[in-house]
């Protein structure tokens, strides 16, 4: 399949997710592709224990409760660029399988770099990490403290290179 021309923001409702969404819709905006929000949701290991079906109700609590983190990040790229063609991707399972699924058929994705169950001391949080190390397409990590303004929509961008042919790309 051919890779569709849209920038993918990951969201989970973490103050940096949100500042990813800010940093993406500006993205999309100046690419001029549309922008594609993506969250999951993870069933409780203790309900797969010995069996057990998960009610329908908890299946319904899951997916509201992640539709509401997707509309609060659709705002926030309105805000940015308002005019922005916004969809979204909804999965049950592991945030880093999904994205590294979507990664063979996006532009780019890009995520906040500590999620809600990231440590203050961490730099990068093990979801960013895993999708950085691993995606098919680039992979934009933005930080919790880099606010998009109007001052700094355009810059600066830090690319490391080592010389390496993957580097290259």
């Amino acid at each position: 399949m051919a890779k569709e021309d849209i920038v993918v923001v990951a969201v989970d409702g973490s103050d940096a997710s949100k500042n990813a969404v800010r940093w993406a819709a500006n993205t999309a905006m100046k690419r001029e592709t549309p922008l594609r929000i993506a969250s999951s949701y993870t069933m409780p290991q203790f309900l797969y224990a010995e069996g057990m079906v998960p009610p329908k109700e908890l299946f319904d609590d899951l997916q509201a409760e992640t539709l509401e983190k997707i509309e609060e990040a659709r705002a926030i790229a309105h805000e940015v660029a308002p005019e922005l063609k916004i969809g979204h991707t909804v999965a049950e399972g592991s945030p880093i399988d999904m994205l590294l699924e979507m990664s063979h058929d996006v532009t780019m994705i890009v995520m906040g770099s500590r999620g809600m169950g990231g440590l203050s001391g961490m730099v990068m949080g093990s979801v960013s990490a895993s999708v950085v190390s691993h995606a098919s397409c680039p992979v934009v990590v933005v930080r919790e403290d880099n606010h998009v303004t109007d001052s700094t929509k355009y810059g600066p961008v830090v690319v490391g290179v080592d010389g390496s042919e993957v580097s290259q790309k």
